[in-house]
């Protein structure tokens, strides 16, 4: 049994609609054009004030003011079908943050930009009381989560065609069966980039970026160097610049084996954009040649061919 559902996305404001995948995105609940999302608006506007329809009128507030996203689900339990329209939402959302954090007109890193449906965003001012030792006491608050929500207009949207948009595209509608290793790997990368996206916690943000560029570049056994050298490769050209990455790579590299293996909490906002801006121009590169690798072995096997002074990266 077919299921549509419709899923308001906080802080995402766009000109006009647009799919990413099987996701359609309109701009507010006055753009959908389903009659029976505008017949069920309706009846909970003119219904009694019982408990039910109270409860409906707060759902109903949740779409006020929001982009939605709309996906047809085919599976007969409410649950399962829910829970794979949130997951099919996700995926582009994901595709979504991975374009926006260096094609917004707003820097995401610097305000804390997040995305996505409700639960999965948050803003707020926080309230602190604190007593110091000489008797005195003060009162603190600070604002967290976003400052700016995304917007995607129209120039947006030309710089995100122009970033292999419409090949990313076709990954997404593809059967994931029929999807080659290397592209379910490039799928999985994304999504870890778009979950660093809307994390907080800038620890939690920069291992999150990491996995996106492992997963991409590195098998279980393989270390830091590798990973450097094949990063150089792919997103720079000449041999002084190539060294200049792998030395911030190796460098990214260290920051998450403390993270991981000795427990530290040091990450910068500079160690988050530099490790976001390079896994960006990776993943951005390789998208470019999604059809003409299998798979990531493939992939590895032609970077060792070449060395830091070889010609520009290509398949």
């Amino acid at each position: 049994m077919s299921q549509t559902f419709l899923i308001p996305i906080k802080n995402l404001k766009i000109y006009r609609q647009f799919k990413i995948g099987n996701v359609l995105f309109v701009s507010s609940p006055s753009n959908v054009r389903d009659k029976r999302f505008t017949k069920v608006m309706n009846e909970i506007m003119t219904a009694k004030k019982d408990v039910q329809s109270k409860r409906y009128l707060y759902q109903k507030e949740k779409f006020e003011n929001h982009s939605i996203a709309i996906v047809e689900i085919n599976k007969d339990n409410d649950k399962q079908a829910q829970e794979e329209a949130e997951k099919t939402i996700d995926h582009s959302l994901n595709v979504l943050r991975f374009y926006l954090s260096y094609l917004s007109e707003h820097d995401p890193i610097f305000y804390s930009m997040f995305m996505g449906r409700e639960g999965t965003t948050f803003t707020g001012l926080t309230a602190a009381l604190a007593f110091r030792s000489d008797g005195t006491s003060y009162f603190s608050s600070k604002r967290i989560g976003h400052i700016f929500g995304f917007e995607v207009n129209k120039n947006v949207m030309h710089q995100i065609r122009k970033s292999y948009f419409d090949k990313l595209n076709k990954l997404l509608l593809k059967h994931e069966e029929t999807l080659s290793p290397f592209e379910k790997s490039l799928l999985t990368s994304i999504d870890f980039y778009g979950y660093a996206m809307n994390e907080y916690n800038l620890r939690n943000k920069f291992i999150s970026f990491m996995i996106s560029l492992e997963s991409l570049l590195l098998d279980q056994r393989e270390n830091k160097g590798m990973l450097a050298e094949r990063v150089a490769l792919i997103i720079e050209n000449d041999a002084a610049q190539r060294e200049e990455v792998a030395k911030l790579v190796r460098d990214m590299y260290d920051i998450r084996s403390d993270i991981v293996h000795e427990g530290k909490d040091e990450v910068t906002e500079a160690d988050i954009r530099h490790v976001s801006q390079i896994v960006f121009h990776v993943i951005l590169t390789l998208l470019s040649f999604a059809d003409k690798v299998n798979d990531k072995k493939m992939l590895r096997s032609r970077l060792a061919m070449l060395k830091f002074r070889s010609p520009k990266f290509k398949l």
